[in-house]
């Protein structure tokens, strides 16, 4: 027994796998004779039930797939206009009202759709719910909704294998937000209006997007409209020209000394232990946040005596296979990485509390780090600011520079530059010691001057 809808029996010499069909999606699976289909099976391929009983977990897996597998709606597209015959009846007069009608004649006229189309796509609804039945009634009736176009398109897209796919995921990110915000799923995108992609970008200005993330998002609107274009879903590109003009803003700057004092003893911070976590990572390191964020445990590294004495650091940087040693010698960063590399049963993640986004494990997390260092400062909590989860990195360089690193060792240590690959991947060896050599400078002038 695999679960309350399945049962495993005899079939012949050897056993078989039968799982029942639900009532509410009898009607999508027809027998050859066009009867709903009540269940399906599948051969074990054993004679031995201990045996069949390992193989129906695999198999149980299966027939599932195929019960819940919805009709292909291609089938359900009309190649030949479809007539069907209606009768017309004769209006009442007012001198014959009390009257029966008569049919005056029989006409035949032309159906757009499928005959049964509303009829399945009402089954789909019982049994996925209303969201499926709208995507699959759209694709039958070769329709490109908001709803459905972001993944249409996505399809294209990952058929070709272009662009890359964090730009492929950022695109149908923003392409869905566009279909929540106009809260009407069954409109084809040749009735968006230019009205609504004004009211659209006012609203991204209301919520305090930035211009480049404002541009970013009709971008990837652009190329959507753009891409159903040459397949004359649409006339016209209404998303072109609407870009915003980007203000000059100031540069991202470091944290000043105060700074960090005040984040350190914000309450936002230390009330989370993945915030104050990773503002002590990200000060110590100097690395990117999605670089700490996505730490598992075994990229935790230790010496020979078994203690903790860096990190192995992949991705964040152009060549996503890239992977540097970094070592880390401050008391303070050494115990987090400590405790969240010893804690049972929360994953392989070094940050197991954090709940991964379209943009990796900081996703989420770097809003909220953001949104509390910005309270502790004092600052805006929306809008554009001179300080980000960026100004700890560019403190750790501001430090080394104060500690007499020169330039090229700053990048070394913070991954600009790899002087050779062995050096840079391994904890251990000459090249080893000397980036633990110009950590420790930089990390004894983060603690006079930063953390005291």
């Amino acid at each position: 027994m695999i679960s309350l809808n399945s049962k495993i029996y005899k079939r012949g010499k050897g056993y078989a796998l039968k799982v029942y069909i639900p009532m509410s999606l009898q009607h999508l699976h027809k027998t050859a004779s066009g009867k709903p289909q009540t269940e399906r099976s599948k051969g074990l391929g054993t004679r031995d039930y201990a045996e069949a009983r390992r193989r129906a977990v695999d198999a149980y897996r299966e027939l599932v797939q195929e019960i819940y597998v919805l009709p292909d709606p291609i089938s359900y597209q009309l190649v030949k206009p479809y007539t069907e015959e209606q009768t017309v009846y004769k209006k009442r007069s007012f001198k014959s009202f009390d009257a029966p009608m008569m049919p005056k004649r029989a006409v035949t006229v032309q159906v757009s759709d499928h005959p049964e189309l509303t009829d399945v796509a009402e089954e789909i609804k019982k049994a996925v719910g209303e969201k499926e039945a709208r995507k699959w009634l759209a694709k039958a009736r070769k329709q490109l909704t908001v709803t459905t176009a972001p993944e249409e398109f996505r399809e294209f897209c990952d058929g070709r294998n272009s662009p890359s796919i964090g730009l492929r995921n950022t695109r149908e990110r923003h392409q869905k937000e566009f279909a929540d915000w106009l809260k009407k799923p069954d409109i084809e995108l040749r009735n968006v209006t230019l009205q609504e992609v004004d009211r659209y970008v006012t609203h991204l200005h209301s919520i305090g997007a930035a211009p480049n993330t404002i541009n970013s998002k009709i971008g990837s609107l652009f190329t959507l409209w753009r891409w159903s274009k040459k397949r004359s879903y649409v006339t016209d590109n209404i998303w072109e020209g609407q870009t915003v003009k980007a203000e000059k803003v100031r540069q991202v700057r470091p944290f000043t000394e105060d700074e960090i004092s005040r984040i350190r003893s914000a309450k936002e911070i230390t009330a989370k232990p993945k915030h104050i976590d990773l503002v002590t990572l990200l000060l110590f390191t100097g690395c990117r946040i999605e670089e700490i964020c996505s730490l598992t445990r075994e990229q935790v590294t230790r010496s020979n005596s078994g203690e903790i004495n860096g990190i192995t650091v992949v991705g964040g940087k152009p060549g996503a296979a890239a992977k540097d040693w970094i070592p880390v010698v401050a008391p303070s960063a050494l115990a987090i990485l400590e405790r969240r590399a010893n804690v049972d049963g929360k994953g392989n993640q070094l940050f197991h509390d954090l709940k991964p986004g379209a943009q990796g494990y900081s996703h989420n997390v770097a809003k909220t780090l953001r949104r509390a260092i910005r309270k502790a400062l004092g600052l805006p909590l929306t809008g554009h600011c001179e300080v980000d989860n960026h100004s700890f990195r560019r403190t750790y360089a501001t430090a080394a520079e104060n500690a007499g690193v020169s330039l090229e060792q700053i990048d070394r240590l913070q991954r600009r530059k790899t002087k050779s690959m062995a050096g840079d991947t391994y904890s251990t060896g000459p090249n080893a010691k000397k980036k633990t050599k110009l950590q420790k400078k930089v990390t004894k002038k983060i603690l006079a001057s930063y953390w005291t």
